[in-house]
């Protein structure tokens, strides 16, 4: 028998976290609650469906808000306040283009109108992410111009974005490269990003907390030979499914939490062929963000 590489104790394959073909990219937040934010796209409604997975066994909705965009990300800012940031149709790498925007959420799950933070400007706008940094916010963003892909990064001391100090581009010829980023601040000084990559494991990297024009290549790979959700992937579609490029572990979201008085880190993640079937898996590790990172080999 072989044994397996060092990886990260993930209790995965959990199933899905919602019914099959109900949802598409998710993203997760905890304060008072552990959110799920699903940014829903067609053939599905134009919704933002929210639900408190506090209980990954039992998500309870919360509220169905329709949403001029999708494939986004939600973050809280200082003074409690939830913020989604999502990519207006047709989300799409030709012409017509779309526009990357904001919107808060109040206590009633209500959103405000919305402010466009990125108008059409000739490349396609997909997956974002965002997350609160000290001092203000940090923004990826997924678009595609002449061939390449890109992850864009841009900071902020305000959670709308009117105002960012660009931090770079990760740029790859691979169109599988990039996904949705999931960024998280840590108080170890460094951000921490998950992307996907064309060999369909979600990848994971690092940086140092120093927002300013040289940001996106100070990131660092974990040159493990697994991905963020450990060495399984995702390669063939279940029965039924037809078509598409095959299931990958994409648009990861973790954040910290507590069950049953211990800390773990909950995750879900999009399990696709984008074409015919979805479904939002979800993960545990059992342990901190710190301890689950400190599993990762990165580059000096």
């Amino acid at each position: 028998m072989v044994a397996l590489p060092s990886m990260p104790a993930w209790y995965k394959r959990g199933g899905s976290l919602f019914p099959v073909n109900s949802s598409n990219e998710t993203d997760i937040c905890a304060d008072a609650q552990l959110i799920s934010a699903t940014f829903n796209r067609a053939p599905l409604a134009s919704e933002v469906v929210f639900s408190d997975i506090s209980n990954p066994l039992a998500p309870i909705e919360k509220a169905r808000r329709s949403c001029p965009g999708a494939m986004g990300a939600q973050f809280i800012d200082a003074s409690g306040v939830r913020h989604i940031i999502v990519s207006s149709p047709p989300a799409q790498n030709v012409s017509p283009f779309n526009s990357i925007l904001h919107m808060s959420v109040d206590a009633g799950w209500n959103l405000s109108q919305p402010n466009v933070i990125l108008g059409p400007s000739g490349c396609g706008f997909n997956n974002i992410g965002a997350c609160p940094v000290p001092g203000g916010y940090v923004m990826c963003v997924e678009q595609q111009f002449s061939g390449y892909k890109a992850e864009t990064y841009s900071f902020s001391t305000t959670p709308d974005f009117a105002v960012r100090q660009p931090l770079g581009a990760l740029y790859s010829q691979s169109v599988d490269f990039t996904g949705r980023t999931c960024l998280r601040y840590m108080p170890d000084g460094f951000v921490y990003a998950t992307s996907d990559a064309s060999t369909g494991h979600c990848r994971i990297a690092r940086a140092p907390a120093i927002f300013d024009a040289d940001f996106t290549s100070r990131f660092k790979f974990a040159t493990d030979a697994f991905g963020f959700l450990g060495p399984d992937i995702d390669v063939h579609p279940p029965v039924g499914a037809s078509g598409g490029i095959p299931f990958y572990d994409g648009n990861v979201s973790y954040d910290e939490w507590t069950l049953s008085g211990q800390p773990c880190v909950y995750g879900v993640y999009f399990m696709s062929n984008e074409v015919d079937r979805g479904e939002i898996h979800n993960c545990l590790f059992h342990g901190t963000k710190a301890q689950l990172f400190a599993k990762f080999n990165f580059p000096a």
